[in-house]
């Protein structure tokens, strides 16, 4: 997913979702509150399952709760994990 530009009005780098998301309310509550009390939240599960929609759609409704707003990290590409 490409991720927007970042100005000054932005305080985050969030990708642009070009389609709906429809349900999940239970699951965006729980990463929101994950967020909200826990410095790292990582999200696992089988390839194609959405753990990026759900977690960009959680991000969302939280740039403004964070000082330094809230950033999006794609790891999905490294292969090496000792460059985590």
């Amino acid at each position: 997913m490409p991720a927007r530009k970042i100005s000054r009005d932005h305080h985050d780098n969030l990708p642009v979702q070009l389609s709906t998301f429809i349900g999940r309310t239970r699951e965006i509550t729980k990463v929101k509150q994950l967020i909200l009390t826990h410095r790292l939240v990582t999200l696992t599960g089988a390839g194609g399952s959405g753990k990026t929609r759900l977690a960009v759609k959680s991000a969302q409704g939280l740039t403004g709760k964070f000082e330094h707003g809230v950033w999006f990290v794609d790891l999905a590409s490294l292969e090496d994990a000792s460059l985590i």
